[in-house]
């Protein structure tokens, strides 16, 4: 594939070439993206009425076949067809098309694309939550990959994604790097995304349950590592630890919940059977309430009944709303305009809540811990509450609810989706900084 120096820019007449699996195509406002399945195993998207191709990597989920949206869906009309250059009308006449499911989060029905991906990589590309593409583009190229996973499925995972741990791999060349340095010792491919090269931290990894681990939980990891405090604590109680569920390697990986636990909690909580990370947050929601409500941080968590305790620690606070009069919010991501506005402060959040009657108080600690963050919309005489998320590093569409959580119109949503889709264009990722 001709391709020009930024290897994420391809021109037009290059991406349909050599085309071996089906394509499936995604119509947005002002974007059309393009997936192609396996063995061609990529992904482009494009703004209407330009040559330039971008690739991009969709998150999926081979378990449930589900490919999730970049962008928030957008039912097109056959009107807008006009607007379509005649290479893309010309395959897409040629191809299937498969229309959008009736949700705004993901797109399901596509057993035929994941069929096409043979059973071995789908089978160890299932053991990740994230990221399962950039997984499945390496087994694809280097056949010793799936060995890998099953031997290291951590050490594994940093290495399809290596661009994030390495400055010096650019997106999209990780394949070549991985294909050289492969037949290394795994002590050797940790030095290679920035571990310590050490066999100890070797074992460590291969203690992580695949299914807790992201792009950004093994960045932070890796940070705590580094960190002399840190690791040896973590190395310590990892000796006695024989798998980091995903509650471990979260806590392991958070160097503000890390303090906060003693080692018998932390025992504790290593000997559950987790597929989610839900105590986690609940340890998270603990500490925040707990401090707004008492100036301190809990010298003790109650393990076996964390989700009871920050619920009553939340309504404990909520009875006392005047307590968090004082507390400062992070600062929106975007600006707004004249007809959405962020909400910048608790007594903000507490105003709107009011006038929309809706439970958007509920949400302030999403906020102080940068999960989320709310605006309000006023627009032709009509109301509404928009919420961002932050989620596997990335700006995220949540909900838009109008008055007393009804839906909105139509003409509010699309204004909402356009503004989101102008402050966003060009942030492939959002700068995680650890609440103050």
């Amino acid at each position: 594939m001709e391709e020009t120096k930024n290897p994420d820019i391809v021109r037009s007449n290059t991406v349909f070439d050599k085309i071996k699996s089906k394509l499936y195509f995604f119509f947005y406002p002002k974007y059309i993206q393009v997936i192609k399945g396996f063995p061609d195993w990529s992904a482009y998207y494009k703004q209407i009425n330009t040559d330039i191709w971008l690739r991009f990597r969709p998150e999926i989920d081979v378990k449930r076949n589900i490919i999730y949206t970049k962008y928030y869906p957008f039912r097109i009309k056959e009107k807008f067809f006009e607007y379509y250059d005649r290479l893309f009308e010309r395959y897409y006449t040629k191809q299937i098309k498969i229309p959008f499911g009736e949700t705004k989060e993901h797109i399901t029905g596509y057993t035929e694309f994941f069929n096409l991906i043979p059973k071995e990589i789908r089978g160890v590309a299932s053991k990740f939550l994230f990221r399962q593409w950039s997984v499945i583009s390496v087994c694809k190229s280097v056949w010793e990959f799936p060995d890998l996973i099953l031997s290291n499925p951590a050490l594994a995972f940093s290495l399809a994604n290596c661009w994030v741990y390495n400055k010096n791999i650019k997106s999209g060349r990780q394949i070549s790097y991985i294909k050289r340095h492969i037949h290394k010792k795994q002590r050797r491919l940790l030095g290679f995304i920035g571990f310590p090269e050490e066999e100890t931290y070797v074992k460590l990894l291969k203690k992580i349950d695949p299914i807790g681990i992201s792009g950004l939980s093994m960045l932070k990891f890796r940070e705590n590592l580094l960190n002399s405090a840190h690791s040896k604590r973590i190395k310590k109680l990892s000796a006695h630890i024989k798998k980091l569920n995903p509650v471990i390697f979260r806590i392991f990986s958070d160097s503000y919940v890390l303090p906060l636990l003693s080692n018998r909690d932390l025992m504790k909580l290593s000997e559950k059977n987790y597929f989610i990370y839900d105590d986690y947050f609940y340890i998270k929601k603990i500490s925040y309430y707990y401090n707004l409500l008492y100036k301190s941080l809990p010298s003790s968590f109650p393990i076996d009944m964390l989700k009871e305790y920050s619920e009553e620690l939340e309504e404990t606070y909520y009875f006392n709303p005047e307590r968090a009069i004082n507390l400062q919010l992070p600062q929106p991501p975007f600006i707004g305009n004249r007809y959405i506005r962020p909400l910048k402060t608790i007594n903000d959040i507490y105003d709107w809540a009011d006038l929309q009657e809706n439970c958007i108080v509920k949400y302030i600690y999403c906020i102080y811990f940068r999960l989320s963050y709310l605006y309000r919309i006023e627009y032709e005489g009509e109301t509404a509450t928009f919420e961002i998320l932050i989620e596997s590093s990335e700006y995220h569409m949540g909900d838009i609810l109008g008055l007393k959580n009804k839906p909105v119109s139509r003409n509010l949503r699309q204004i909402v989706l356009e503004w989101f889709y102008k402050k966003t264009k060009g942030i492939k990722k959002y700068k995680y900084c650890s609440a103050s």
